[in-house]
């Protein structure tokens, strides 16, 4: 297995529900990745995150969209990731909110560097997975950036102007991506009136 690197199931609280929604049984799933149906997305169940990526990947294959980690990433409650999450909406300012979530995040899932880069009156987000190859960890680094904007958007309760570069090739059309992550902002800027 490629990497080892403990990930709490935690992490995938939001999949029953976005399965359920498809009528993709999740119990065949867990089992080709290796994981006990009784598992699920058990809270404190730590398993190798070369079976999550490999979980997602089916997921990604099984419902036919190849970018369902945007999705996943988006549905994700930062209240539901424990101490991670509990960290990224602590902070009084972002910057604080981010570095709080970067020494939490290896109850979540070990192996992650994060980084925040200021420059210029902008700031660069650096979310890297040690011991992944990229093609492989594709759906989740996808719903890793969906959550992170998400998250962002939601701790300065504004737009957010971004720019996103993903460690993998795209298995979508660019301009899919793009419209995924704007309707989300949409979507909350809607909830918020």
């Amino acid at each position: 297995m490629y990497d080892r690197n403990p990930v709490d199931l935690a992490l995938l609280h939001m999949l029953p529900g976005r399965l359920a929604a498809r009528g993709v049984p999740e119990g065949r799933l867990l089992a080709r990745a290796g994981l006990d149906t009784e598992d699920g997305h058990r809270s404190g169940r730590y398993v190798a995150r070369a079976q999550v990526c490999a979980l997602l990947e089916d997921v990604a294959r099984l419902t036919g969209e190849p970018a369902i980690g945007i999705e996943l990433g988006q549905a994700a409650d930062p209240r539901r990731l424990g101490a991670a999450g509990g960290a990224l909406l602590s902070g009084a300012t972002l910057g604080d909110c981010l570095e709080t979530h970067a020494r939490a995040m290896p109850r979540l899932q070990a192996g992650v560097t994060l980084r925040v880069e200021r420059s210029g009156g902008r700031a660069r987000w650096r979310h890297r997975l040690a011991d992944s190859d990229p093609e492989r960890t594709r759906v989740l680094s996808e719903g890793i950036v969906a959550f992170m904007l998400a998250a962002i958007r939601s701790i300065v309760a504004e737009p957010v102007e971004a720019e996103v570069a993903f460690p993998h090739r795209r298995r979508a059309a660019a301009a899919g991506y793009a419209d995924a992550l704007r309707a989300a902002e949409a979507r909350r800027q809607e909830l918020l009136r």
